[in-house]
């Protein structure tokens, strides 16, 4: 038996070990165009709770009855730990699903016709398929709704833009801890 997984975030990821928990014969290809661990690990999860980390921190101290007195964040060598916890390098991850038995295929996984996936020139047939791609919100027009943006190149841009759902939570936590560590109240 085949398995072929199209997309290697955190989904395909855990599909992988979960599978080759209770199956250890399947073949097990996954398809990833960027890098293994996906947004979570590069550009969501990891580099914002990474980086809320020392303001946390120093809200703590700063509430420790004068336990601690005279602490200083210092910003840029919180981005600077930011940067290297999610260093945009996927090496061990792709070193991991080696030791899962499960080969990597970069490049973009296109369901060519039953039972095959192409990559390129590449086909791979396969007996299962787990579609492990994540989504992407629907952005409807709505008159007045702008934000600036700054998507994965780093360059600024302006878009129309309403999303829902987990998207605002890093800028929110990001918000509520710089404001908790700038001396002014925050709930936690």
């Amino acid at each position: 038996m085949h398995v072929v997984v199209l997309g290697g975030g955190s989904t395909g990821e855990h599909f992988v070990w979960a599978l080759r928990r209770l199956d250890t014969e399947s073949e097990i290809t996954l398809v990833e165009r960027r890098l293994v661990g996906g947004e979570c690990s590069y550009w969501a999860c990891l580099p914002t709770k990474t980086a809320l980390r020392g303001p946390e921190i120093h809200a703590d101290a700063e509430r420790s009855f004068g336990a601690v007195t005279g602490a200083q964040l210092d910003a840029e060598r919180v981005f600077a730990w930011r940067d290297w916890v999610a260093e945009r390098d996927d090496a061990s991850q792709v070193e991991w699903l080696a030791s899962k038995n499960a080969a990597l295929v970069r490049g973009d996984g296109v369901v060519d016709r039953p039972g095959v996936v192409r990559v390129g020139d590449r086909e791979l047939p396969y007996d299962r398929l787990v579609v492990a791609t994540g989504s992407s919100p629907a952005i409807p027009p709505i008159d007045g709704s702008t934000r600036s943006t700054t998507g994965r190149t780093g360059k600024r841009r302006r878009r129309r833009r309403s999303r829902s759902g987990s998207w605002c939570s890093g800028p929110a936590r990001s918000a509520a801890s710089w404001r908790s560590s700038s001396g002014a109240s925050a709930r936690r």
